[in-house]
């Protein structure tokens, strides 16, 4: 193994890179060591709460937040006054202010403005987080990430628990790389910790309020008084949020007469082919629907709202009754048939882009004027392809929606006579919303942007590709690139045959509290949470049944810590040791549905985790700029899986109970020197791990296996650290990591078996790169203090990543149900989900108007590098002769821009009313936050779509 800093220089892309990032590391501080400040301001020097060393308390809920900005980067404090050092690690933090700004729902959109951190979401509670390159995309309700997810310091383990709504929060703090020590679990990655704002003991209230586009409707507060003076404090806060949805089903029908609800149509009536959604346009006589089948008269014709110019008199002054109906020119059915006649003869039509257009089908009546129908209750047809349509009735038109609440409750015991300090919390949430949905974009044929296997194209792509064909004839090469990369005409709408819905209720309990036993800090951590979700999901987003899934799934969590810690009395030397334990039971079931037989499967499986470590770590401040920081941990993890899968027409996979037990060591060490008090550097080593998983994804090729533990070798060095009176304020790293089993997640796509998650490991990664983090204040001291409220920040991230050995067995259609075996290699290609740059920025001037308030505007922007979704650099799986045909951003994302603008107004005084204009994705791209390859399966790749341009007013009133 080379040394990583030689390393580093040794490989060619953006080899300039940490030549650049150095000399910014170090020219600050060595200019600032030859003439140091005493009086210097320590603006960002202050203890952070997801700081395991910190074994005094969370963040002081005293602190006042300093102005707003896209990311505050804090020094982190260890909480021991002797000790005049910081911890030696790369954090971004976000205050209550910060997340106001950004309006984050949750903490997937910190991601968006904060460098080499991505988070990835397949529906509304299956995130996916990765910093530093280090992640696993695996949605499966038993997964087990790579990045610890922390609320009030209990680790939460179950991925539907981890993106719930931030409300009433003190700080939200991302710790970039592997720890190795202290108490977070299965931080190869690096750590995201959540702190809520704690009961003060002070009489205080708040009320947000805000509005906006898409009927957004969020409301949030908080309210909290003491109960017994200075010894029992409580706080009680809320959110709710609800919003319509951003995206058209075009197969949504819930508000038709011909509804399958009982309410619209008591009779329970089928319906025919001919439908009031068959094409959306503008509705024109909705006053005239009649019920399908029931009493069809003889001249009338059949009438529906099927938009469009479709309703219309055959010449001036026809009675409305005798109306023809036509589709584009197209008369459909006829109105003047002998009065003799008992026949109805029409042409039909297959709506929501089911099939071709029109055919001619002829129904016929009984002398009641009823239809005739048949053993099966629907209407006898006397024509070929006549049939009833099989989308659903009762659809939802807007899909995309939000819908959800929570809240907290808290109870701060705090007894006379004795330095304790408890708080107990009880919360709950509940997600009831529609299935997210998004595009789907055919591949039959080797043609990225054609149909796919049962015969569905998408319209809008249909029409993208006629209007490329009058530019550039037969190039359909430069038009599937233009897909990938743009996306179709209409990306917001889509033809989906099922809606929903989604919900998730989440209920928890913990009990913190800090002892100060005098020479030693005794830390309690107790937690309990539990979830149950139902997923109804449209998951091939067409109006065919190609891979759809119901399931049911529920957990519970039990976590325990106990840490000791303090400091020698006489030597500037900090200990600590602990232990946690984490107990954890998994129960799912899901029935997956597909119109090739061969992809029906009802899947059950149980999971029973338990996890627990022991640690030590100190910090010994052996010279007065120097400190050696380090510790060690031991982890244990088992996990016991019984699965079962069936399917209809193959041979089950048997019953299967498997145990797994995964253990291992892991420390670091770091060096740390300090040219001022408010500036230091920083070297370290860590060895970080995370145990084994189950791949609970099995489909018939594959039975149910675990993926091996993944070892992560770490080397970073950085500087952090405040200049020029708390003006400038500067934090950056370099770093170098070398993977054993790097754990990745594959989305098969294999013949006769509907896609799945399942997790590999690559033998040999490595990943390497750098943030830099800028937050600049050039007018103070400068101007009038009325104007110098100017605050500039800059975020930038690099990473260079490899699988220096990785490959993968795919099975391969060859003919309608046989396979070839065929391996698939990605050694050379970037690991997922990292894209190579990444930057973040806002500009915030706040204006101090004397007695008639204060203004502040502010503008933040976020640059994404091109970012691959799959392990083949975004250009998904090969086909049988290993070639792969799909274009470049096929299976990821190109680089892209967003911007947000938001204008607050604060009364003079107290500041007790605030008023904020906000637009969030000002020039309304269209970008893809995650996607796959299912073209061996079902011809289709698979797009889930961010949000479009949205805009708002928030008003929050203070008590």
């Amino acid at each position: 193994m080379s040394f990583p800093l030689l390393r580093i220089f040794r490989l060619t892309p953006g080899r300039a890179l940490p030549c650049v990032l150095g000399m910014l590391l170090w020219a600050p501080a060595v200019a600032v060591r030859a003439e140091p400040d005493p009086d210097a301001k320590v603006i960002l020097a202050q203890a952070d709460p997801s700081s395991e060393e910190d074994a005094a308390e969370a963040p002081d809920t005293n602190y006042v937040a300093p102005p707003s900005d896209v990311e505050v980067i804090r020094i982190k404090g260890r909480g021991v006054e002797a000790i005049e050092t910081e911890v030696p690690e790369s954090v971004a933090s976000f205050d209550a202010a910060e997340i106001e700004a950004l309006g984050a729902q949750n903490i997937s959109d910190l991601s968006k403005v904060t460098p080499n951190v991505e988070i990835k979401t397949a529906g509304s509670t299956s995130p996916t987080f990765f910093i530093r390159g280090v992640g696993l995309a695996d949605f499966s309700a038993n997964a087990s990430g790579s990045v610890a997810i922390y609320q009030d310091d209990v680790a939460i383990n179950a991925p539907a628990m981890q993106l719930g709504l931030l409300y009433d929060i003190e700080q939200v703090s991302i710790g970039r790389g592997p720890k190795g020590y202290g108490s977070t679990r299965n931080d190869a990655g690096g750590s995201i910790k959540i702190y809520s704002r704690k009961p003060t003991g002070e009489l205080a209230a708040q009320l947000r309020s805000s509005v906006g586009n898409y009927n957004l409707r969020d409301f949030q507060g908080h309210i909290e008084a003491p109960l017994i003076d200075e010894v029992l404090s409580a706080r009680l806060a809320f959110r709710l949020l609800e919003r319509d949805g951003t995206a058209l089903n075009r197969c949504g029908n819930k508000n038709s007469r011909y509804s399958e609800d009982p309410d619209q149509n008591p009779d329970g009536l089928p319906i025919l082919a001919l439908d009031p959604r068959a094409f959306p346009g503008e509705r024109v006589h909705p006053d005239d629907f009649i019920s399908p089948i029931r009493k069809f008269p003889s001249r009338a014709g059949y009438r529906g709202d099927i938009g469009g110019d479709v309703l219309g008199p055959s010449y001036p002054g026809q009675p409305k009754d005798e109306w023809d109906t036509y589709y584009h020119g197209v008369k459909l059915f006829e109105t003047n048939y002998p009065p003799d006649s008992n026949a109805m003869r029409y042409k039909g039509v297959r709506f929501c882009n089911e099939g071709s257009l029109p055919t001619v089908m002829e129904y016929r009546q009984g002398e009641d004027g009823d239809l005739v129908l048949d053993r099966a209750g629907l209407p006898r047809a006397y024509a070929s392809d006549a049939r009833v349509s099989g989308i659903p009735a009762g659809l939802e038109e807007e899909m995309n929606d939000l819908g959800s609440w929570g809240a907290r409750g808290q109870l701060r015991f705090q007894p006379r006579g004795v330095d304790m300090d408890w708080i107990l919390k009880l919360s709950g949430s509940r997600l009831d919303q529609l299935s997210t949905v998004g595009q789907a974009i055919g591949t039959k044929g080797r043609w990225f942007g054609g149909s796919t296997k049962p015969g569905y194209r998408e319209p809008d792509q249909l029409a993208g590709w006629q209007e490329w064909q009058q530019k550039r004839p037969g190039d359909e090469a430069g038009f599937s690139q233009h897909l990938a990369d743009d996306m179709d005409l209409e990306p917001f709408e889509g033809d989906y045959n099922r809606t929903g819905p989604t919900t998730l209720d989440v209920w928890g309990a913990s009990l913190r509290g800090d002892w100060d036993l005098g020479p030693a800090t005794l830390r309690n951590v107790s937690g309990y949470d539990y979830y149950t979700r139902y997923r109804d999901e449209d998951q091939d987003f067409t109006p065919k049944i190609l891979f759809e899934r119901i399931g049911e799934d529920s957990a519970w969590q039990f976590f325990q810590e106990l840490k000791l810690g303090g400091e020698f009395e006489d030597t500037p030397f900090v200990w600590g040791v602990g232990g946690y334990y984490l107990m954890e039971s998994v129960e799912f079931w899901s029935g997956s549905m597909s119109e090739n037989q061969h992809a029906f499967a009802i899947r059950e499986y149980s999971q029973d985790t338990t996890s627990f470590a022991f640690y030590a770590d100190f910090a010994w401040d052996f010279l007065d700029d120097f400190t050696l920081e380090g510790g060690v941990r031991y982890q244990w993890n088992r996990a016991d899986l019984d699965f079962s899968l069936r399917t209809r027409t193959t041979p089950d996979i048997p019953p299967f109970f498997g145990s797994e037990t995964w253990m291992a060591p892991t420390g670091g060490l770091s060096l740390s020197y300090r040219f001022t008090d408010e500036s230091n550097v920083y070297w370290k080593y860590t060895r970080g791990w995370k145990p084994g998983t189950w791949n609970t994804s099995a489909n018939k090729n594959r039975g149910a296996n675990a993926a091996d533990p993944v070892t992560i070798d770490s080397w970073e060095m950085g500087l952090r650290g405040s200049w020029f009176d708390g003006r400038f304020s500067m934090g950056g790293a370099l770093f170098y990591y070398k993977y054993i089993d790097y754990q990745v997640l594959i989305v098969l796509s294999e013949v006769a078996a509907a896609p799945t998650l399942t997790v590999l490991n690559a033998s040999d990664a490595e990943v390497y790169g750098g943030e830099l983090d800028l937050r600049i204040e050039p007018l103070v001291g400068w101007v009038p203090s009325a104007l110098d409220g100017l605050v500039l920040g800059a975020n930038f991230g690099w990473l260079e990543s490899e699988f220096i050995e990785f490959t993968n067995e795919i099975y391969q259609p060859v003919g309608f149900f046989s396979s070839v075996i065929m391996t698939a290699d990605y050694s050379g290609e970037s690991i997922v989900n990292a894209p190579r740059f990444k930057a973040s920025g806002n500009v915030e001037w706040t204006f101090d108007l004397g007695r008639f308030g204060s203004i502040s505007p502010r503008y933040d922007f976020t640059w994404s590098d091109a970012i691959a979704f799959d392990p083949n650099s975004g250009r998904g799986n090969p086909n049988p002769s290993g070639e792969t045909f799909l274009p470049e951003n096929a299976i990821g994302q190109r680089a892209f821009w967003l911007h947000n603008l938001r204008l607050m107004y604060r009364t003079p005084g107290e500041g007790n009313t605030e008023i904020a204009l906000w637009v969030r994705n000002l020039d309304d791209f269209v970008y893809k936050t995650y996607g796959f390859d299912a073209s061996a399966f079902q011809d289709i790749v698979i797009n889930y779509i961010g949000d479009p341009r949205t805009f708002g007013l928030d008003i929050t009133f203070h008590w």
